[in-house]
């Protein structure tokens, strides 16, 4: 998971060896036993606070005082960051990153292969779209971010075509975002609930209570940025942390539901202001999953960080003012 951190961390899901470990991660989404885990904490462990769900879909956190030492989660002011950008990473050819990273390679013979995602888009791109403006791929129906009224609202103003759980299929043969990208203009990546930075998950994989466990990412958001389609995002979180500005629409750039149904239809019809949004990606590269993960990290900061910290109130630092009630454009 680390390859240049193998010598300095051991990462495990065995349990016989907890007594043993420096940190121990907990996913929220999971039971955990506070007493169990308080009658074999050793004074030198760290307990992390691990979620990548927001606070509008996470339980109570009240019996957890004084009980975890650091937080992993996409927070910015998290301990550990662990964005769902981890999971698709790229950095800017100019950075100092990259080209440590060119050296290292040159060096070392890494196994690291850089890719470059598509920044112009060709005819035959633009010729395959033909299915309709915008598409949205949802799997959970409900959530408190009122995104299927936002949809419905924009449909009476600009096509749109929901896929996924709370729409049609995608063909069987194929992947899903993929045929989404090849046959609409524009992605709906709006997330289920408005909460500070949150952007959320497609796919994750976790064990129960875990010391370090293993995972795999698929975000609406970050995934949609290695395909030819603009995402049009509804969410809490500033993404320009993340790409450019001219990488996405944001709804909240926008007074009413026609003004940005009639800039999604002007963009869709200029070619060369819909190939704009792609134009950033020329100065990036893609291909170094293996050193974004929040377990790298963790197992750095484990060698750096002694301080003594705890968390008095966990479940103050994680609901309040962390989410909006939704509103939906006039």
């Amino acid at each position: 998971m680390c390859p240049f951190l193998i010598d300095y961390c051991d990462i495990t899901i065995d349990d016989d060896r907890f007594s043993q470990a420096d940190a121990v991660v907990y996913h929220m989404r999971d039971h955990v036993d506070i007493q169990g885990a308080n009658s074999k904490r050793k004074a030198h462990q760290r307990f992390v606070f691990n979620l990548w769900e927001s606070p509008a879909h996470t339980e109570n956190l009240n019996g957890f005082k004084q009980f975890f030492n650091w937080t992993m989660t996409y927070r910015f002011q998290s301990d550990i960051i662990t964005s769902y950008y981890s999971g698709n990473p790229y950095v800017h050819i100019s950075s100092p990153f990259h080209q440590l990273m060119l050296k290292e390679k040159s060096m070392k013979n890494l196994n690291i292969s850089f890719n470059k995602k598509l920044d112009q888009l060709t005819d035959e791109i633009f010729a395959k779209k033909k299915l309709g403006t915008a598409v949205a791929l949802i799997t959970n129906c409900g959530g408190s971010s009122g995104r299927m009224t936002f949809i419905q609202s924009l449909q009476k103003y600009i096509d749109v075509k929901i896929y996924g759980r709370c729409g049609e299929s995608c063909p069987a043969n194929r992947n899903c975002r993929e045929f989404l990208a090849e046959n609409y203009y524009f992605l709906l990546s709006f997330e289920n609930s408005r909460c500070t930075e949150y952007a959320s998950k497609s796919l994750i994989d976790f064990t129960n209570r875990i010391r370090i466990f293993s995972f795999s990412l698929a975000e609406k958001f970050f995934e949609t940025l290695e395909h030819p389609i603009i995402p049009v995002v509804l969410g809490r979180t500033n993404y320009s942390y993340f790409i450019p500005s001219s990488g996405y629409i944001n709804t909240n750039q926008f007074t009413t539901m026609k003004a940005l149904a009639e800039y999604l239809n002007q963009t869709r019809n200029d070619k060369k202001k819909y190939e704009s949004y792609f134009a950033w990606k020329k100065d990036y590269v893609w291909g170094l999953s293996q050193f974004f993960t929040p377990f790298c990290d963790l197992c750095v900061r484990l060698h750096l960080d002694t301080k003594p910290k705890v968390y008095d109130d966990i479940s103050k630092w994680w609901f309040d003012g962390a989410c909006e009630k939704p509103s939906i454009l006039p």
